[in-house]
């Protein structure tokens, strides 16, 4: 009988085991049926504005007071805002404040950009941050970064994926009043987008494309409008054969000359337009200042709001 006992323990222990495992087995395999694909990301927040304040302290020191604004239409939440300090080898005398603003930290980079962690959702005004320099205003680059985590919702392959979009697809740059450095950065009303790649650690080398318009690389646009205006400036020192268009269809309207400026209407033909734009230094012209980088890259999205 008390063989016949532990015989049916065994049993019933190996059922419940069993039922476990299936439960399990049905639990692991709802979770990935859940899990969403990362192709389908999108963090955009560049319906985002920043604008700044320029007014002088009791030092006699200037405080560009930057205001943040995430409308209600972004869909990500902003990160981290920066604005390039840099001036040549150095950097521009500067320190960086939160004022009357909102950070969860804040300061100067490694590579002379003040910088400010956000954490700013759709919605979000964020004014008063500043920067106090006893330097005039120049035109310098800013960047906006959105948060974006590999959570575990997201079903990411072990392997990476060029076709996954990441932080640089939906990063907003520009350009925007701020601290100047004499003989460096233009003045503040000049038209100059140095591309989407201007800021600190690609040096001269972006310099190979620049820009008057437009002045930054992402944003929102109506629905009545079907044409993107650049206004490109090619350097004396590009290679013309290197410069590549994408998509392919846009590369005919190009018609880059060492030293020349080309103004280009592209038809927008999607709600998301992204183009990108190419070009390598000339090898027999490379400044010293180039340091390891050949290529300049720049990318320009517009996306169309269709009711």
């Amino acid at each position: 009988m008390q063989g016949w006992f532990f015989v049916m323990m065994s049993m019933e222990v190996g059922v419940r085991a069993l039922v476990f495992l299936l439960l399990f087995y049905f639990s692991n395999s709802l979770q990935a049926e859940a899990l969403k694909d990362p192709r389908t990301r999108d963090e955009d927040i560049s319906y985002s504005k920043v604008s700044v304040d320029i007014s002088k302290n009791k030092d006699d020191e200037f405080v560009y007071s930057y205001t943040v604004t995430a409308p209600v239409k972004n869909k990500g939440k902003i990160h981290i805002f920066k604005v390039d300090l840099q001036c040549r080898s150095k950097r521009t005398p500067a320190r960086v404040s939160i004022g009357k603003g909102r950070a969860t930290s804040y300061g100067i980079t490694i590579d002379n950009l003040a910088m400010w962690g956000l954490y700013d959702g759709p919605g979000y005004i964020n004014s008063g941050l500043e920067i106090i320099s006893p330097n005039a205003p120049g035109l310098r680059f800013f960047s906006l970064m959105p948060v974006m985590r590999n959570s575990p919702e997201w079903d990411y392959p072990d392997e990476p994926d060029p076709s996954i979009p990441w932080l640089g697809d939906f990063m907003v740059t520009g350009m925007i009043p701020g601290p100047g450095c004499p003989g460096v950065t233009p003045p503040i009303d000049a038209a100059y987008f140095p591309g989407s790649t201007g800021q600190a650690g690609f040096g001269e080398v972006n310099k190979l494309l620049t820009y008057s318009e437009p002045m930054r690389d992402r944003w929102h646009t109506n629905e009545s409008v079907k044409e993107l205006t650049i206004t490109v400036h090619y350097a004396d020192n590009i290679d013309p054969k290197t410069f590549q268009v994408e998509p392919g269809w846009a590369q005919k309207y190009f018609d880059p000359k060492a030293g020349a400026s080309q103004t280009i209407k592209l038809p927008l033909k999607q709600v998301k337009n992204i183009f990108k734009l190419r070009v390598s230094v000339d090898p027999n012209n490379v400044p010293a200042s180039y340091g390891y980088y050949r290529e300049d890259n720049d990318e320009f999205e517009v996306r169309r709001d269709i009711k």
